[in-house]
């Protein structure tokens, strides 16, 4: 028997204590049968979530932002309320193909889905009668150009006789929208400007015309000897541009086209009417150097000149007057 030794030196024989359990490890040189210790898992169970492990949490759904609130408005094509665009299609797309034999034929054809001051319809209409044969120029002046003619004001003005006062409609009209209204016929009557061309071969009886002036400038024309009073649209003010529904309107630019045969020959002009300026300058055909040295009156005559002395600017749809000014 061992004597003990140590720290339990003289303090009697130790108390049997079990053996720890030896590791299950082979001993050394002894080759392992299998390096793994439960069968293998088929792929299937492998892909199978398990029953005992809590599955990842969905992140929660972000609810969409509310849309905000807005008055319907009547749609213009199809004359009821609905969100998105409209997919009926408008009679002027339907029918583009067939020009109207009458002015009551291309009256009817448009008339129920008329509206006012409808920006794009009056050019649909024009299309629907001319099949975009004139061709219309975008070319502005360049900055620089601009800067020359800064101190000069670019506006539109419609001209009207009433021998009594300011006249006592506040609207300018089309005469689609006269017609519309039962203001006028489509027949032709004196005094009437209403004209079978300006229906069937133009298409431009839903647009209200005007003159270009700069510093108050307009070029002579006969119509002006009996004017008594005008309105003028300024692209520059924003409020009145908005408040006459024109802040988003394009206009068009073209000698008076009843003496124009071929329509595709006519000098013409299309744009946003708030590039009015830049646009109708860019017609002009004065060189840049000319451009700071030119009078009002003569940058006036020089643009007038290339439209065949006859130059015309319409607006699509009716136009609301802000205040009549006397001459």
């Amino acid at each position: 028997m061992l004597k003990n030794s140590g720290s339990n030196a003289g303090k009697g024989p130790m108390p049997n204590v079990p053996s720890p359990a030896s590791p299950n490890t082979p001993p050394a040189g002894q080759k392992r049968r299998s390096s793994k210790v439960f069968p293998p898992i088929e792929s299937s169970q492998a892909s199978s979530p398990s029953t005992l492990v809590p599955s990842p949490r969905a992140a929660p759904a972000i609810a969409p932002k509310p849309v905000p609130f807005s008055v319907p408005r009547t749609c213009s094509a199809c004359g009821t309320y609905h969100q998105g665009p409209c997919t009926t299609p408008r009679p002027s797309e339907a029918s583009s193909s067939q020009k109207p034999a009458s002015a009551l034929e291309l009256y009817e054809r448009h008339q129920a889905n008329y509206q006012p001051q409808d920006r794009t319809q009056p050019f649909e209409i024009m299309h629907s009668v001319t099949d975009d044969n004139l061709k219309f120029s975008n070319k502005k002046a360049t900055d620089a150009e601009l800067l020359k003619v800064a101190d000069k004001k670019f506006t539109l003005r419609h001209y009207t006789t009433s021998k009594d006062g300011p006249p006592p409609f506040n609207t300018i009209s089309s005469n689609f929208e006269l017609v519309y209204r039962k203001i006028k016929t489509l027949q032709r009557t004196q005094g009437s400007n209403t004209n079978q061309d300006d229906w069937v071969r133009l298409g431009n009886t839903a647009f209200t015309f005007f003159l270009l002036a700069i510093d108050g400038e307009v070029a002579n024309r006969k119509f002006l000897a009996g004017a008594t009073h005008y309105a003028e649209i300024d692209p520059d003010n924003q409020e009145q541009m908005t408040a006459a529904g024109l802040e988003n309107a394009e206009f068009f630019a073209s000698p008076d086209l009843l003496h124009t045969k071929d329509l595709s020959s006519a000098k013409a002009i299309k744009g946003p009417l708030k590039d009015l300026k830049a646009l109708m300058l860019a017609s002009s055909g004065l060189k840049p150097i000319s451009l700071g040295r030119t009078p009002a009156q003569g940058l006036l005559k020089a643009i007038d000149d290339q439209f065949s002395g006859t130059l015309e600017l319409k607006l699509p749809g009716s136009v609301i007057v802000a205040q009549w000014h006397r001459i």
